[in-house]
């Protein structure tokens, strides 16, 4: 007999009856951009046949924060992040420091953090890995990264591909609508407006230092995808380094553009290109030079801006499943 579905839309104690089976909460971001009403309870009906699942909705940003930490509270075995990187980035920050695991099913633009993780990024792929846990219960303690006191999963950043997102933040019906390209207008776009002569510059101040008009800072790799097109930056970062790799991009002349895309796309990564700096530490500050605030975003959700980031690494902080 399949075991029922509890739903909970608010952020009230959570109560999950307890049976012989592993138990859950899927913790779900409606308006995520594959998520529909009709995928959700075929989802559900899935999970249930092997879970004792309880369902959960976001209604707010950092309500998913609140609900991933009430499931911790209520003693479940796992939080499933049923959305795009900003709803797994939010039960990270309910669940670090809690020894409960989080595991996601893809239901974003990019999915990253799956990909990090070993998570297929198709959610048929990601929900068999899923039900097979039921008999095969595999954890590992990943590093979280924390910025101005948010932790983040496997990037964050300040100034330019921070600015890039507050764009594609405003628009959210267009990051739903076309995915990957409504980052490349936008990229083009702050380019072409506030980066093109006279960019604001900023400085990574750590063990080491340097200046430029970016600063990405890598808990995991790669950096992002482009569809299924992994892009990598800095290949050296990892979840399970102690530390962060952060690659301060100088301003880029016009000609350096295709050759820091040949290498992201292949691969090859930072290292060794004239315009890039990495420095891999375990905590560094980041001033804006020329400016009072600088953009900041984690996990691709723009956070605000700000007059320093400060990083640093929080190892083993997280567990995970996958």
């Amino acid at each position: 007999m399949t075991a029922p579905s509890h739903e909970d839309e608010g952020g009230t104690a959570i109560r999950i009856p307890r049976t012989g089976r592993k138990r859950v909460v899927v913790l779900i971001n409606p308006v995520a951009s594959s998520v529909t009403s009709s995928l959700r309870h075929v989802l559900i009906s899935a999970l249930s046949s092997r879970f004792e699942v309880t369902t959960v909705m976001t209604d707010s940003k950092g309500h998913g924060t609140l609900l991933a930490a009430d499931a911790a509270a209520a003693g479940v075995d796992a939080v499933v992040a049923f959305g795009g990187d900003g709803t797994a980035n939010e039960a990270a920050n309910g669940l670090a420091l809690t020894g409960t695991p989080l595991t996601c099913l893809p239901g974003g633009s990019a999915n990253v953090f799956c990909g990090v993780t070993g998570i297929p990024r198709n959610l048929p792929g990601a929900v068999r890995q899923l039900l097979s846990r039921a008999d095969d219960w595999q954890t590992r303690l990943v590093d979280t990264g924390n910025v101005n006191g948010r932790r983040f999963l496997f990037t964050s950043g300040a100034g330019l591909d921070a600015a890039v997102l507050a764009g594609v933040d405003a628009r959210p019906d267009l990051k739903r609508r076309w995915r990957q390209w409504w980052f490349v207008t936008e990229a083009g776009r702050t380019i072409a407006k506030d980066y093109r002569f006279i960019p604001p510059k900023l400085r990574l101040e750590g063990d080491s230092s340097s200046a430029g008009v970016a600063v990405v800072v890598q808990n995991g790799r790669p950096w992002t995808y482009f569809g299924q097109r992994p892009v990598t930056v800095a290949k050296s970062a990892g979840l399970e380094t102690g530390s962060l790799t952060a690659t301060v991009v100088a301003q880029p002349r016009p000609w350096d553009y295709p050759t820091l895309a040949w290498r992201a796309f292949s691969g090859i990564g930072a290292e060794g290109h004239p315009r890039l700096n990495l420095h891999t530490e375990p905590g560094f500050t980041v001033h804006p030079v020329d400016s009072d605030l600088i953009d900041v975003h984690v996990d691709g959700d723009h956070i605000g801006r700000f007059a320093e980031a400060s990083y640093s690494i929080d190892p083993g902080a997280l567990c995970v499943l996958a």
